[in-house]
């Protein structure tokens, strides 16, 4: 697939329901794992690589490894550095097979973590630490059978005659060493979790490819955690390295634990301060270019969310390149030029960013509130923890956030404010055993949740529905605009306001006033009749000409429908007969 058509996936609308069923060829590759892995005498695992054929077919790749070979090994007798480089990639054989050598295999399913969640749970313990698995690929053996397969040419010197090297162990760069060793770690855990029943949890939930992001609220539990986790990953002969913690225990007992900010899985992390911190690292002089702008835009590491009002700026100008039908080395248009150059340079700014790591979540007090809006160019959702501490104090804390630019096909207002309150709710629901409320301060969104799904046409039917499904309407409330942090999250801010911007970090006043707070809980305020022009264009043309028979009943009905007392009918008749 070319970059126009990965990237046209971009601006899309993204389905109600994520497909989590495996495709058949997906479901093929978790057989063939199942049916041929093994483990060696020192418990290393053995895996086949999963070819899309029985019987793989390659034709002749040799005269193409070797051209291929040359044309690096001259490269490097240019620069010394990168020959010094190349002999370091060698030593470790960490080097992948030419393009021509590889073997067509399948790539098999996404099977790592969500990033999102990993993230998430790091910022929801008290005590952390992180730590990666040293050469993972190289400690994962193919199959003697197969390592024909993997067959490179080398020699340290282009005086010595060119050597055959076979690599026994999944190398990285291929389709399927993700999915191989991905897999691996999951089958670690299951063929050990009665034996180390926490470190199994934690491979399974806290590990994203090769590293690991966990924690606890209890230090004493966490260090258990810790020699629990070695111990499982010493039954594979896997080794943990690159130690990160905020703990006195992880930086006594590994010499090699860092304490200044380090980054794990794309975070600035100071374990000493435990805060985090962003450093975006742009090149200087940039070209003008298409190319440029999704250069930087893909930089942004934001899994969380917390540069959400930054990042939307980017998506905004790179959507107006798209419709521009740029190519990808064009100059920019002078006006879009000026304004991504502007807002490049307010990128600096980030460097005096500093968050908290740890968000308190007391599980008996702990409440999410969501917040959605959308604006012609993009929509949002921001969700807050709540948290009542034990001496009543009250804690919130910005947890996650996500925005997304508006569908290159337009889309009315109140729909894109819809798609919002369902983000706003998947984010929300990634937690358990807590309260959850939604806010929004479109009236008209509340409508939709108001009535069946079945009254409405079906493409905000069907997201009524799966809201409704998720978060029941009990759980909905109305917030002015001015009180809404998603609406800044929808239109976008410079980086130097946004460090010092309260209602994006802290969310509404309100959320920490007791009394304020529970007045916005108790507005009965839930939306607008289903007979109001504003939401008839979302509605079923016979739901409408329900309400407008229903309109046309006879006032004294009416009366009687609204009365049961007899007596009362009679003088209120009387009154009425005598006003006239």
């Amino acid at each position: 697939m070319d970059i126009d058509n990965t990237l046209q996936k971009f601006w899309e609308l993204e389905n109600v329901q994520s497909n989590t069923k495996l495709e058949p060829e997906d479901d093929q590759v978790e057989k063939h794992f199942l049916a041929t892995h093994s483990r060696d005498e020192n418990g290393k695992y053995v895996v086949e690589l999963p070819f899309n054929t029985e019987s793989p077919e390659f034709g002749e790749t040799l005269h193409g490894a070797l051209k291929r070979f040359k044309s690096v090994e001259r490269r490097l007798q240019q620069n010394e550095q990168l020959r010094t480089q190349g002999k370091r990639y060698w030593e470790s054989l960490l080097s992948s097979p030419p393009p021509s050598a590889r073997p067509k295999t399948a790539s098999g399913p996404s099977i790592q973590r969500d990033l999102f969640a990993v993230c998430l749970r790091f910022r929801m313990n008290k005590f952390a630490f992180s730590a990666d698995i040293v050469k993972m690929f190289r400690q994962i053996w193919v199959n003697e059978k197969q390592r024909n397969y993997q067959k490179i040419v080398w020699r340290e010197d282009p005086s010595d005659p060119i050597k055959h090297f076979q690599l026994c162990t999944v190398t990285y760069g291929t389709s399927c060493a993700p999915f191989l060793a991905v897999r691996v770690l999951e089958q670690l855990a299951v063929d050990h979790q009665d034996e180390y029943l926490n470190a199994s949890k934690i491979l399974l939930e806290d590990f994203y490819v090769d590293d690991v992001l966990t924690g606890s609220n209890n230090e004493d539990e966490l260090r258990r955690n810790r020699d629990e986790l070695i111990q499982l990953m010493s039954r594979a002969n896997l080794e943990l390295g690159k130690w990160v913690s905020n703990t006195s225990f992880i930086q006594k007992d590994d010499t090699n634990a860092q304490s200044s900010p380090v980054k794990v899985l794309g975070l600035y992390w100071d374990p000493g301060k435990d805060i985090l911190t962003y450093n975006i690292g742009l090149a200087a002089n940039p070209d003008c270019t298409k190319r440029q702008v999704l250069s930087d835009v893909s930089r942004i590491f934001n899994p969380l969310g917390l540069l959400a009002l930054i990042v939307i700026q980017f998506k905004i100008i790179f959507q107006k390149l798209w419709l521009l039908y740029l190519d990808w080395d064009d100059p920019l248009p002078t006006k879009l030029a000026d304004n991504w150059l502007m807002w490049r340079a307010d990128l600096d700014t980030l460097q005096k960013f500093q968050l908290p790591r740890f968000i308190a979540n007391d599980a008996d007090n702990i409440e999410l509130h969501g917040f959605s809006d959308a604006s012609t160019k993009a929509y949002a959702a921001v969700v807050y923890s709540r948290v009542t501490n034990d001496d009543g104090s009250i804690s919130v804390s910005l947890v996650a956030a996500k925005t997304r630019v508006a569908p290159l096909k337009q889309q009315s207002l109140p729909r894109l404010d819809l798609c919002a309150a369902l983000r706003s709710i998947s984010s929300a629901l990634r937690h358990k055993n807590i309260t959850v409320f939604a806010w929004s301060d479109s009236s008209i969104v509340l409508s939709w949740l108001s009535y069946a799904p079945a009254q409405l046409k079906t493409f905000v039917g069907n997201r009524t529905s799966e809201t409704l499904d998720t978060l029941p309407r009990k759980a909905w409330r109305h917030v002015d605009s001015k009180s809404n942090p998603a609406d800044c999250a929808s239109r976008g801010l410079m980086a130097a306001d946004l460090i010092d911007f309260h209602l994006w970090w802290n969310g509404p006043l309100w959320l920490r006033d007791q009394d304020q707070y529970l007045v916005k809980l108790n507005d009965s305020r839930f939306g607008l009749s289903l007979s109001d022009k504003r939401i008839q264009g979302e509605v079923k043309s016979n739901c409408l000409a329900t309400v407008a028979v229903a309109t046309q009943v006879h006032p004294l009905d009416e009366l009687i429908a609204r009365v049961s007392s007899w007596l009362k009918l009679v003088h209120i008749v009387a009154y009425v007969k005598r006003f006239i």
